[in-house]
């Protein structure tokens, strides 16, 4: 007993030992500390592989900020700062402290203490591709044919995989072993991709932005081939791949790849049909091929679930989406998803036509609340709308004309705001003399209103009857049809 006692703590006086700022360390937490010189605010951010911020952190006056983290296993995440962001493993234990200058932040970003040496790496993985692409005479968003594609694709793997080679010694442990794969598969992805991009190509040429090597943005134009030829060897990966195998749906990218690729290899469509008019398209095919493509339920689930979101975000209704909500929800093991996706599943089923609008409640100019409840029986036409927002703002001068043109029918028509800023939204409406009812949500993207109606990207219509109905959940934008939709 006594013996497993000291067995026990040397172990821990060796694992202390390897935190190079000597601090305590404490499984299924981790420490990140850090200073930013030539911040652009005050806040950095901790973001997940799904997207979502896990947290948030103040900066103070010298740049500093601190985060303590927990956590079940190892991962990966994304530290944002403004524009900036850098990629970062954490695993139990780790105590870092990070150093970079916004205005050369992949340059300076440096990691010291326990784990520095994987996020150090992750920061040369960058700054070697941006080295490679650099001494290219050609541009890798530009290139039409798949077989020079792959060359280049080949020699990013490669040099990725000797870089991780020579960063660590130890090729059996857990984080080489992850890397690799993930390396490999995302290589598998591009070339999946590529295909993709190139076959759904629906004019001849499209613009790519790209900085240059001075730093400057310009425009290029990526060229549609007469014809796409899959070279020999393309696809080889494929081989010997076990698809339905934990080591290869962990790469869920690849796996939603698959289908995509599947999609568009079958596919012949007329450069006519509207991007509106494939979506519906790739939604009533991607089911089949999905089921197609893998045996498993959870091989599948990782896809449709996936494709669920992608076309919630998209605004495709209920009667498309209805077999892939019952596939998902009856066929998912985990309970916690299923309670999820049936949640949604509800959600858009009460975005059906015909189906009782739900109400919501705003604020006007005044600080006044108003809700959609104060305009019975009328027909209401909703812009959901920020002042950041381009392609919103665009449509303002339409939305007036729109206004104009039904000044005499019995009709209103509501601008809610998403902007987090009151001010800077009262500022738009007084500068741009917005008619209509102009109103703020507070809440932005997390009130009810964007909760209720599903409100993914903006700008957002929606068209409601005088009898409370939901006549179009999408409706038309005021520069594209929404007249001749309301005057229906």
């Amino acid at each position: 007993m006594i013996m497993k006692k000291i067995i026990i703590y040397i172990v821990i006086i060796i694992f202390i030992g390897c935190n190079l700022n000597n601090d305590v360390i404490i499984l299924n937490k981790a420490k990140l500390r850090g200073k930013i010189s030539n911040p652009k605010d005050s806040i950095v951010k901790l973001i997940d592989d799904d997207y979502k911020i896990i947290q948030e952190a103040k900066i103070d006056s010298l740049g500093a900020f601190e985060f303590n983290i927990e956590f079940s296993e190892a991962n990966t995440y994304t530290l944002r700062h403004a524009y900036e962001g850098a990629k970062l493993y954490l695993d139990s234990g780790m105590n870092l402290y990070l150093t970079v200058d916004y205005n050369k932040f992949d340059e300076t970003l440096t990691y010291e203490g326990f784990g520095s040496k994987i996020n150090n790496y992750n920061t040369s993985v960058i700054l070697q591709k941006e080295a490679i692409e650099l001494k290219l005479d050609y541009n890798v968003d530009l290139i039409n044919e798949l077989g020079k594609y792959k060359d280049h694709n080949m020699l990013l793997m490669d040099s990725s995989i000797a870089l991780l080679k020579r960063s660590f010694s130890d090729d059996n442990s857990k984080f080489v072993k992850k890397e690799t794969s993930r390396i490999k598969y995302n290589s598998y992805t591009n070339l999946l991709s590529k295909y993709i991009t190139l076959k759904s190509l629906r004019r001849d040429s499209t613009q790519r932005w790209k900085r240059n090597k001075s730093g400057e943005w310009e425009v290029s134009y990526l060229i549609r081939p007469d014809s796409i030829i899959i070279p020999d060897g393309y696809l080889s990966f494929m081989d010997n791949l076990d698809l339905e195998s934990n080591d290869v749906l962990i790469h869920e990218d690849f796996i939603i790849a698959l289908c995509d690729f599947q999609y568009w290899f079958d596919s012949e469509l007329s450069d006519e049909l509207n991007y509106y008019e494939i979506m519906h398209d790739e939604v009533s095919n991607m089911l089949t091929i999905i089921n197609n493509r893998f045996k498993s339920s959870k091989a599948r689930n990782i896809v449709i679930e996936n494709k669920i979101d992608n076309y919630v975000s998209r605004r495709i209704g209920v009667n498309e989406l209805k077999a892939y909500f019952e596939q998902y929800i009856s066929t998912e093991k985990e309970s916690s998803k299923v309670s999820e996706y049936t949640e949604l599943y509800n959600r858009v089923k009460s975005m059906a036509i015909g189906v009782i609008a739900p109400n919501f409640e705003a604020f006007d100019t005044l600080g006044n609340r108003v809700s959609l409840g104060d305009f019975k029986d009328k027909f209401v036409y909703v812009d959901v709308w920020a002042t950041w927002c381009s392609p919103c703002r665009k449509e303002i001068p339409f939305l007036d004309e729109l206004q104009e043109y039904f000044s005499k029918k019995n009709i209103v028509f509501i601008s809610v705001s998403l902007d987090a800023d009151s001010n800077t939204w009262k500022e738009m409406v007084k500068e741009k003399s917005m008619k209509g009812v102009q109103l703020l949500a507070k809440g932005a993207f997390e009130s009810d209103l964007a909760q209720d109606y599903l409100v993914k990207s903006i700008p957002r219509f929606l068209l409601i009857g005088p009898d409370g109905k939901i006549i179009n959940q999408n409706a038309s934008r005021p520069s594209q049809g929404a007249k001749d939709e309301i005057e229906k």
